[in-house]
């Protein structure tokens, strides 16, 4: 019988060579995680999606799929999975894959869903101790909380190189998903305090969180014109930016870059930009809003040791004629591009369109 759990491949199929390669000496084969790893890989909540493994089974008319192209995957060959092994162990104990007579090749027992459920299975959950994060230690603190039924993946979020503290849970069934949805809050052994939605519900409040910061900060259409209450058309870059977002810093070290703030701030607040040279000691951090800004200085200084580019740095909020100056720049830069922009797009007055009035009407001027 399968396994309840199905293990997650986080490394993507990109990485498989096209020919098999051999398993490390002294790796032992892991029969449990061979077969939850494959049945993973041919499951509702991954194989629909799976581009890589649906264009290897699109190459057979039977929708075969080579047992030993698998075996190239990362995860597999650290779990000490071959041709024979994989094979062995399907035949053994899958109903999910199924085996080809000669062992060599696999492919799906089930036809494909005609609904995509993965959605609406799926909890969002977050509060996590992101070191040394596992799906194993996941799945082993949620499995004591409420009567959720059977877990089909566990999806560890990324960003960049670190982990994230939220994590995507999808349940075998709807109503799995549901009930623990409906537990709100809980406590890990651990002494995390883990908050749970429903996955649509997480996607609903992004967006209305999206669209609230881009009120705030004046960008709360998709247009690039606006009419004002007068009725004047309004350009984006005409309009004021949002005060109290700006964070000045100073005594960095010459290797900091740009994007050492944005990865150090990115999981508590939206950075609109980083005005920093590399090679600088000081500059700036525009967040999108003054709550951003506030959530952002908080984490800079809740680490004031802090090595930036091999120095430790000052930071601190820009306000009054420093911060109304700054603002002013900044915005006469950016209209200044916008005005570049429109210029080029068109070749001016009278470019674009054969010369304007008087030109040649008959042949058109590409830019």
């Amino acid at each position: 019988r399968p396994v309840s759990t199905i293990f997650l491949q986080t490394i993507t199929h990109m990485e498989a060579k096209t020919e098999p390669t051999s398993t490390p000496q002294n790796v032992p084969a892991d029969e449990a995680k061979i077969l939850r790893q494959m049945e993973f890989y041919f499951s509702d909540s991954n194989y629909p999606k799976d581009k890589f493994l649906r264009g290897q089974a699109a190459q057979n008319e039977e929708g075969w799929i080579s047992i030993a192209v698998i075996t190239t995957f990362p995860r597999m060959i650290t779990i000490g999975a071959t041709v024979e092994n994989v094979a062995q162990i399907l035949r053994a104990k899958s109903t999910e894959v199924i085996v080809s007579e000669d062992g060599t090749q696999v492919k799906r027992a089930k036809p494909l869903p005609e609904v995509d459920t993965t959605n609406a299975r799926a909890v969002y959950t977050k509060g996590w101790n992101t070191a040394g994060i596992t799906i194993e230690n996941v799945e082993e603190k949620i499995k004591n909380h409420g009567d959720h039924g059977k877990i089909a993946c566990v999806r560890l979020r990324k960003k960049k190189y670190a982990y994230k503290p939220s994590v995507f849970i999808e349940f075998e069934s709807e109503e799995s998903a549901k009930k623990f949805a409906s537990l709100g809050e809980i406590t890990t052994s651990d002494g995390e305090t883990i908050t749970i939605k429903s996955k649509t519900q997480y996607f609903e409040d992004k967006k209305a969180k999206q669209k609230k910061r881009k009120s705030e900060s004046g960008d709360d259409s998709s247009d690039k014109k606006s009419k004002t209450e007068s009725g004047k058309i309004e350009r984006k870059e005409d309009r004021d930016l949002p005060k109290q977002c700006v964070i000045a810093f100073k005594d960095c070290g010459a290797e900091t870059t740009r994007e050492d703030f944005k990865a150090f701030l990115g999981d508590v607040a939206k950075v609109a930009f980083v005005d920093y040279s590399k090679g600088a000691t000081e500059g700036k951090i525009r967040m999108q809003t003054a709550e951003d800004a506030e959530k952002a200085l908080a984490k800079l200084k809740s680490e004031p040791e802090r090595q930036w580019g091999g120095a430790v740095a000052t930071f601190e909020m820009l306000t009054g004629d420093a911060e109304d100056e700054y603002l002013k720049m900044v915005k006469a830069d950016v209209q200044a591009k916008a005005k570049s922009g429109r210029g080029g797009k068109r070749g001016g007055r009278g470019g674009g369109r054969g010369g304007g009035r008087g030109g040649n009407r008959g042949k058109r001027q590409r830019f």
